[in-house]
């Protein structure tokens, strides 16, 4: 969901207006999920996020574009984002993105000091694959049906779960898994663990009425597999 205010923000970045005192990281969050939201595609999104950055910095003589770190941020931002999502939202729910040694889970230092000009794959821990993104490469695609088509069917958590789910639907993206609330802490641990392996998708619990409803959303395959996951 963009907002007046949101959309305020994007128009003062993209025609280089805002100040460059509020140019600072939250900033440079907002403005590339803002762009994710809009854009069809993640390459698209990218794009745009690229130009509009190096567009601003030349508006303000800076030097400080780095390729790998848009990039990266992108990647993670597109993996977590939900459609009709509020900034707000976002926000609060992903905190760690705002701090700043966030890239270090995924990169060493000297591999990032290195990779200013062109785009690095990490050293550390591989980041997540786009939400958006339709075509994966052989390695892509092999990671994907291992993390999240294999693993969690076998797994006891799921088969413990599935007796209890009321309804399951999806929504292009996105899947609605309901729960009653009584298994709460048994749901909880199994997105626990899930999110460790599948690190691609993006998983919230909500509390509706007497219900919890499990969201899993993904690209339109991801999606595919999570909705078969708890049909019996």
């Amino acid at each position: 969901m963009i907002t007046d205010d949101d959309k305020a923000f994007l128009n003062s970045f993209e025609q280089c207006s805002l100040g460059s005192k509020c140019w600072n990281h939250a900033a440079h969050i907002r403005m590339a999920w803002l762009v994710l939201q809009q854009e069809s595609s993640f390459e698209s999104a990218l794009e745009r996020i690229r130009q509009g950055i190096k567009r601003f910095n030349a508006v303000n003589n800076s030097i400080g574009y780095h390729e790998t770190i848009t990039v990266a941020f992108a990647r993670l931002i597109d993996a977590r984002r939900i459609p009709n999502q509020s900034w707000q939202t976002f926000f609060e729910k992903n905190s760690d993105l705002f701090e700043k040694n966030c890239l270090e889970k995924f990169y060493s230092p000297e591999l990032l000091s290195s990779a200013r000009d062109i785009f690095l794959e990490p050293d550390r821990s591989p980041l997540p694959l786009s939400v958006n993104k339709m075509v994966l490469s052989v390695e892509e695609a092999a990671i994907l049906f291992c993390n999240i088509q294999i693993r969690p069917r076998n797994s006891a958590s799921i088969k413990q779960l599935i007796p209890f789910v009321k309804s399951n639907e999806i929504q292009e993206n996105t899947v609605s898994v309901t729960f009653p609330k009584n298994v709460r802490e048994e749901l909880q641990s199994f997105v626990a663990a899930e999110r460790l392996c599948c690190s691609s998708l993006v998983w919230d619990i909500l509390d509706e009425d007497k219900n919890i409803v499990l969201k899993v959303a993904g690209n339109k395959e991801q999606a595919a597999v999570v909705f078969a996951w708890f049909e019996e």
